[in-house]
């Protein structure tokens, strides 16, 4: 049975999925009571989180009255899972899954030097980089000083001229495991290796706080560089949008 869950509930959740690592790390930065924001587990080890119309969903076993769950909630327009379960509600929404692999950090060795840095002056490159994807400036930076104030936010970025070039931050911290994105470059850094200086720059410092490291690679070329750099895959993630009427 699905039941509302706060932060007692969600205590028996592990991060050993990178929709399950999201549901946690936004309990951790954010609490369960937040209006903004409904949390759901149940009683076979899944959780469900709502925020702003995207759905975040960690499905273990049957997944039936999840979907089913989700096809009820008509303000979700998007879920994030695992890609078997993303493909099962696919079908079911008449749309299309979009998957890829998730990967954890093995035997990762720190090159180049990046510095640590505040979230602010990010948002410009991962905004010219990942377009429509980022939210307005406004909300964005509201979301991740929040985190950063309760210790849930960790970037390492790579300047040039006093300009960033190359970044990358945590998308998602619990006290076990994180989850890093935003890796981006300026075109006319790439090559360089400036990435994966930020990459295992921050890896090193999760790393110093205890937790394993995960990240979800966009693409092919991004999978194969974070494989070289030590990140072996480990599971998928799934992305589905509903058709609009």
């Amino acid at each position: 049975m699905i039941r509302a869950a706060d932060n007692q509930a969600l205590s028996v959740l592990l991060p050993d999925s990178e929709a399950a690592l999201r549901i946690l790390g936004t309990a951790a930065a954010y609490g369960t009571d937040r209006p903004f924001c409904r949390f759901w587990t149940d009683e076979n080890g899944g959780a469900l989180m709502i925020a702003e119309g995207v759905a975040t969903l960690h499905a273990p076993s049957c997944a039936d009255e999840w979907l089913t769950f989700l096809t009820m909630s008509p303000e979700v327009h998007t879920v994030r899972t695992d890609a078997k379960t993303a493909r099962e509600l696919a079908v079911l929404w008449g749309a299309k899954a979009e998957c890829g692999e998730v990967m954890r950090a093995g035997d990762v060795s720190v090159c180049g030097a990046a510095t640590v840095t505040p979230p602010a002056p990010l948002y410009p490159l991962i905004a010219s980089v990942f377009g429509e994807a980022v939210p307005p400036f406004d909300g964005w930076y509201a979301d991740v000083h929040h985190r950063l104030r309760r210790g849930r936010f960790h970037a390492r970025a790579m300047r040039e001229g006093g300009e960033v070039r190359s970044c990358a931050m945590t998308v998602a911290e619990c006290d076990a495991a994180a989850l890093l994105g935003a890796v981006a470059t300026t075109p006319a850094a790439r090559g360089r290796g400036l990435a994966s200086a930020c990459v295992t720059a921050l890896t090193h410092d999760c790393r110093q706080n205890g937790q394993e490291v995960y990240i979800s690679p966009k693409n092919a070329a991004a999978a194969a560089l974070y494989a070289c750099l030590g990140f072996t895959v480990c599971g998928e993630w799934g992305k589905v949008q509903r058709r609009e009427e």
